[in-house]
């Protein structure tokens, strides 16, 4: 005699485990993702409906860290398979912060001026309160550096923020000209004489001159330094003025007075 038994067939046990993936700090959650693994018969995914749960506790306020992402059944069924989950992880990475040395200015021979920095890419609303320490922000010009650009380089310094990293743009520091005043000395002569005037003159003042620059002569011009000119005060116009280092200023000139005076004649 033969009784019939019975083959039960059991679902199989699919695998389901949640995708690892990463963000910055302030931006959203990407799209979770999820691998199944375990399928026979040279099945593959077609033979699932729904989707799996995969939800996290992390937001767009949450500091940098790891976060998991957590699997659990959601929607997801299949007739000949049933599930185990496997969490994933979120990871969360600073957010840039661009420090960029904001740019200044100073005039020739004067100390450098405190530099600042201006930063870009907060998130969260969040300002610079929750930065410590600050950036270094260096040049190479010096008191004696001639007119021109210098950068402003920036570098971290101990600068730090838990959220953050940080990129650093340079700055310039333009160098301008000072003020120099050369002022034509006041001269006399006797009406019917000559005065040599021109290129090479040493009869001026010179006022604020910086860093051992030097003036060493003038031109100098006056319609009464010939001998026709009559009785009378004339100016004696001052220009280009030769010396060193003269390219860090801008020269202001400043006439002198000439004065002819009455010539006593003799009479025999």
């Amino acid at each position: 005699t033969t009784n019939n038994g019975t083959l039960t067939v059991s679902k199989a046990v699919l695998a389901i485990t949640a995708n690892n993936t990463n963000r910055l700090y302030g931006a959203v959650n990407p799209a979770f993702t999820y691998t199944a693994s375990g399928f026979v018969n040279g099945e593959t995914a077609s033979v699932l409906s729904g989707l799996p749960s995969l939800t996290t506790v992390a937001t767009t306020n949450s500091p940098v860290g790891g976060y998991s992402i957590i699997a659990t059944n959601g929607t997801l069924s299949a007739t000949n398979y049933t599930f185990s989950f496997t969490d994933g992880t979120l990871t969360i990475g600073q957010a840039t912060l661009v420090v960029t040395a904001d740019n200044t200015n100073r005039i020739y021979g004067a100390a450098n001026p405190t530099f600042t920095a201006s930063y870009s890419g907060f998130v969260n609303g969040e300002t610079e309160g929750v930065l410590s320490g600050s950036p270094s922000l260096t040049t190479t010009a010096t008191t004696g550096s001639c007119t021109g650009s210098y950068p402003i380089t920036a570098t971290n310094g101990t600068l730090s923020a838990a959220n953050y990293s940080f990129s650093f743009a340079n700055g310039t520091l333009t160098v301008g000209p000072a003020t120099l005043t050369v002022t034509a000395d006041n001269q006399g002569k006797s009406y019917g004489t000559t005065l040599t005037l021109g290129a090479g003159q040493t009869t001026f003042t010179s006022s604020g001159l910086l860093n051992s620059d030097s003036v060493t002569s003038v031109t100098l011009a006056s319609t009464g330094a010939s001998g026709g000119a009559a009785v009378g005060t004339y100016p004696i116009v001052p220009s280009a003025a030769v010396g060193s280092g003269l390219t860090n200023y801008s020269i202001i000139y400043s006439n002198g007075n000439l004065t002819v005076n009455f010539t006593t004649p003799v009479v025999t």
